[in-house]
This record gives C-alpha cells, structure tokens and sequence, in this order.
C-alpha cells in the first residue's frame, strides 16, 4: 500500500471515529447538565476541563502527530487571561486546549454555533460567536469575552479571523488586541508552527510535528497602543525557536 492510500485511509478513519466519539459525547451532556441543575458550578467546571482535555488530547493522539513546547513556564497559574494566537489550522483549537492548563473558551466564527453536538460542549466552555462580517457585532462579541476574562475566565482569540492553511500568517485584525490591551486583560500570546500539515495542506490527515511556543505574558500597553499591538502581533509571529518537551 503506498503513502497517498495510507493517508486516505488514516483521513477516513479519523474523521468518522471522531464523530463516533462526538455522538457518544452525548451521554457526558446528561451528568454536565445535573451539576449545572443542582448548581454544583466547581463540579460542572471540574467536569468540563476533564471531558474536553481528553477529547483533545485523543484528537492530536489519533491524528498521530506530536506537539513540542517551549516556554510553559509562562502560562500563568491560575486562570483570568486572554490567550492571542496565530491560526493555521482546525487542529489549533485541541492543540491549545491540550497545552493550556485551565479551561479555555475561545472566540469563534458564526457558523460553528450551528454545528450539533459541538456546539454543546463550546457554549459549556463559554465560547463566542461572532459573525466575521459585521463589525459591530464582532466587537460586541469580543467585549463579552474580554468581561469574561475580567471575570477569571481564560479566552482565546485568532486575530486572523480564519485559518492560514499555508503556514504564512494572515493579516491580523488589530482591533481585538487593542481592546484587550486596552481593558487591561493579561494576554498570553502563543506560536504555533506546522498545524497546517496535520490536514490543510493536503486535504488528508498527516501525522506532524507541531511546535508551540508560549510567550511572555503582557498587560497594558505603556504609552503607545500602536506600538504595544503592533509589538504582540509581531512576537506572535516570528519564527519559533527549538521547543524544550514533546508530548
């Protein structure tokens, strides 16, 4: 069997255990809702971050690809921070989920609220909706996640708004950073180097190694807003040196 029938076949595989695992989610929703009923909150969230760490870990460990780290010691301990990221692939949602210790919401486009099953387990995690072509309610959407990070959530934003798929970053809408520098959220931005081999760049699932780096955390933006935006934006950017862990 040649290379181009194994990765068919591995592509195949992947996509329908992983709706075999989405569909069965299904009976995790029953317990999620009970504790959300009996407002046991710290149980519900407990709950969450086990069930969708695994489910993420078991996406990157199917897909047969590696994530190497560098800069963990950055993460901040306890959650209450707006994660900025560059974005090249569908994998950069379970790869961040897998690196970060805490639960994560992220903010994302529209159509994925309309996806079943999914979109359970997105509103759990305190995920945004926003809708990437009217500015407005896009703004509207990242101010509620902002408050959400306000109220010691941990957010995750793709200022590129949709994947790369090539490994070259996009243009990056300035206006999320600056709202998030401006509200004075601790921001974490993060690298992320190669995801768009693990499927975009051939249409089929291919095992990679995927390297992220975890920069230095910000807050505020000094004197110049310009500056500070322009400088993140930059960092996140950059070629990604040597990671120091595989997992």
């Amino acid at each position: 069997m040649n290379d181009s029938m194994m990765n068919t076949l591995r592509t195949l595989a992947f996509f329908s255990w992983m709706w075999v695992v989405l569909f069965f989610s299904l009976l995790l929703l029953i317990p999620l809702n009970i504790l959300g009923l009996l407002g046991m909150k710290q149980r519900q969230s407990r709950f969450i971050i086990k069930a969708t760490k695994k489910w993420a870990r078991h996406l990157i460990f199917t897909s047969g690809s590696k994530i190497r780290v560098s800069g963990r010691e950055n993460i901040p301990k306890e959650p209450g921070y707006c994660v900025v990221a560059n974005h090249q692939s569908n994998f950069d949602i379970p790869l961040i989920m897998t690196v970060l210790p805490d639960n994560a919401g992220f903010i994302g486009k529209y159509e994925m609220k309309k996806v079943p099953l999914l979109n359970s387990w997105m509103k759990a995690l305190n995920c945004v909706f926003i809708k990437r072509d009217n500015i407005r309610q896009s703004i509207e959407g990242i101010k509620e996640a902002l408050d959400q990070v306000q109220d010691g959530k941990t957010m995750v934003l793709f200022p590129e708004g949709t994947r790369s798929r090539n490994g070259i970053p996009g243009k990056f809408h300035q206006a999320g950073i600056r709202l998030a520098l401006e509200a004075g959220v601790p921001v974490l931005p993060v690298t992320i180097k190669n995801s768009f081999n693990m499927f975009e760049k051939n249409k089929k699932i291919m095992p990679t190694h995927v390297e992220i780096v975890i920069h230095e955390m910000r807050k505020g933006f000094g004197q110049n807003i310009n500056a500070a935006v322009s400088e993140l934006i930059n960092t996140v950017t950059k070629p990604i040196p040597a990671g120091d862990e595989t997992k």
